[in-house]
C-alpha cells in the first residue's frame, strides 16, 4: 500500500487598494506540488495592475498597440504599447512605449506613457 501525502496550504491575502481577495492552494502529492492561485473581485471592482514608467516587463505583458513596426530610441530596440482600464465605471486607452533592455529579448522598460 502507498503511502499518499497529502499536504495543502491556504493563503489568504486581502488587498487594501481593491476589493479583491487572492487565495493560494499548494498541494503536494508524492513529492509534486501543485499551486493554484485564484482572485475574486467585487462587481466594479479590479486588481491594480496599472503599468507605470520605469516598470521592467516582459513584451508580451503590455497589450499590443496599432502601430506594429518596432523603432529605434537611444539606441534601444523599442515598440510602441496600448493598455485599458476602467475610470469611473469607463473605458480609458492608454498608449506607451516599452524598450528592450540586454540582447535576451525577456526585459523591457516602459520609458514613456500618456
Amino acid at each position: 500500500m502507498k503511502y499518499l501525502a497529502i499536504l495543502a496550504v491556504f493563503l489568504t491575502q486581502i488587498a487594501s487598494a481593491s476589493d479583491c481577495k487572492v487565495t493560494t492552494v499548494t498541494i503536494e502529492k508524492n513529492g509534486q506540488v501543485e499551486a493554484e492561485t485564484r482572485t475574486v473581485c467585487k462587481e466594479d471592482a479590479l486588481p491594480d495592475t496599472k503599468i507605470r514608467i520605469g516598470d521592467v516587463v516582459m513584451e508580451n505583458e503590455v497589450g499590443q498597440s496599432p502601430i506594429t513596426n518596432y523603432f529605434t530610441y537611444r539606441r534601444q530596440r523599442c515598440r510602441m504599447f496600448e493598455e485599458h482600464a476602467i475610470v469611473q465605471k469607463k473605458i480609458r486607452d492608454y498608449h506607451g512605449v516599452i524598450c528592450q533592455i540586454g540582447k535576451d529579448n525577456s526585459n523591457w522598460v516602459v520609458v514613456d506613457k500618456w
